[in-house]
């Protein structure tokens, strides 16, 4: 069997993946490519290397990453080739009999189907949020980490499975034997996105700023760093300065002329953005944000909005595969996951997680043992082994 994966990756993580290599971007293809396997940002090569310890033929695309995409067209002798071309060229190259669409663009969806013949099913693929519905209803099953999107798209008549996400125990080697500090080198440590609409993180910055109050905790998110707080002054100063222009009689076709600016004048409201009440810093990915959660006592994991009611994010479990003490917000089924109390520690309020975080620092011979047992759960429960095994009973099923 040969399963194909395209997706795309986090703009911000490419960007810092390449400050981080520099000179990689001129390397060949495989030694790129290699390269953001090892690194694990999100799935990583977990579900490469499990699928093919299982005899499958598995590849990953990553269309949005500019230099990897354009080193294999230069290498297959194709110029000026976009990276939507790029990639339907791979795919036609792979020839797969899986597609696991995990992307928003119709047409390449359409595209990939017209030149790669041999594709007998498509996978779609949705976190705790839907972001296209169109690609979704394309797909022959859905498969999302979230219960609730499996029952949302159960009940429009559209074939859904869910899976959770895993952790891939190679990480562990990759950070070096002995990696883990004692005494560790922060208490508490919160690492994600902070987005202030609806259906992301608005409890999320809720549970945060309150915490910041009374807690010691350090936030890493991509808004962090000094070059993005001054981009985002940068946005709010601009869109005041096209109202103020509005106001006065400018028209909106002088403003329409500069890029930048032409996506401020449709909104309704000032970028928001969110403000902590300490220093943060900026976003940390792949093997760094790994080695920064292994070294910290406690980290904390918020679901996004759209899960109101279930436990499903990949945060977790990579959390709790480090070895940090994993303190998340309770869902319904958290039990099934990691045993509360003993591989976890939960909360439903900013002030009950203050609390626990207090009681597992004056408490630390109890928050190593339930690290321990976490990273052990999480060994032993929830490998991308276990899941790649879930998703062949589910392919071969379909086809």
């Amino acid at each position: 069997m040969r399963i194909l994966r395209i997706t795309l990756l986090y703009k911000t993580y490419i960007d810092y993946f390449y400050r981080k290599n520099p000179g990689l971007k001129k390397a060949p293809y495989q030694q790129q490519m290699d390269s953001f396997y090892y690194d694990h940002f999100s799935w990583g090569d977990g579900y490469k290397k499990a699928f093919e310890s299982q005899g499958v033929d598995y590849a990953d695309i990553y269309t949005n990453v500019g230099p990897l995409q354009r080193r294999w067209a230069r290498e297959q002798g194709i110029d000026g080739a976009s990276l939507q071309e790029i990639a339907v060229r791979q795919a036609e190259r792979f020839s797969p009999e899986v597609l696991f669409f995990n992307h928003n663009d119709e047409n390449l969806l359409r595209h990939i189907r017209e030149t790669a013949p041999g594709i007998r099913l498509v996978l779609g693929y949705s976190g705790s949020a839907v972001v296209n519905d169109k690609i979704l209803k394309s797909a022959d099953v859905v498969i999302s980490c979230a219960p609730e999107i499996v029952s949302l798209l159960r009940r429009q008549g559209q074939r859904a499975e869910q899976i959770h996400h895993a952790f891939n125990p190679d990480v562990l080697d990759r950070l070096g034997a002995g990696a883990i500090p004692q005494p560790r080198e922060q208490d508490i440590i919160f690492i994600g996105q902070l987005i202030p609409q609806d259906q992301f993180h608005i409890r999320r910055i809720e549970i945060l700023q309150k915490l910041c109050s009374s807690t010691n905790v350090m936030i890493y998110y991509p808004e962090g760093d000094s070059q993005a707080r001054w981009n985002r002054a940068l946005k709010t100063t601009i869109y005041h300065l096209v109202r103020g222009g509005q106001r006065i009689g400018i028209p909106d076709s002088f403003f329409n002329k500069i890029p930048k600016v032409r996506r401020i004048i449709g909104k309704s409201h000032a970028p928001r953005f969110p403000v902590m009440k300490k220093p943060v810093r900026g976003a940390i990915y792949g093997l760094d944000m790994f080695r920064t959660i292994q070294r910290s006592r406690i980290t904390l994991n918020i679901h996004a909005d759209s899960s109101p009611t279930h436990a499903s994010n990949i945060r977790m479990f990579e959390i709790a595969g480090s070895g940090s003490c994993l303190l998340t917000d309770w869902k319904t089924n958290l039990n099934d996951l990691f045993a509360d109390g003993r591989e976890c520690v939960s909360f439903k309020t900013a002030a009950e997680a203050a609390e626990k975080a207090d009681w597992l620092l004056t408490h630390p011979d109890e928050c190593r043992r339930i690290a321990e047992a976490g990273q052990k759960r999480v060994l032993k429960d929830h490998t991308f082994v276990q899941r790649a095994r879930q998703l062949l009973e589910i392919i071969q099923k379909s086809i």
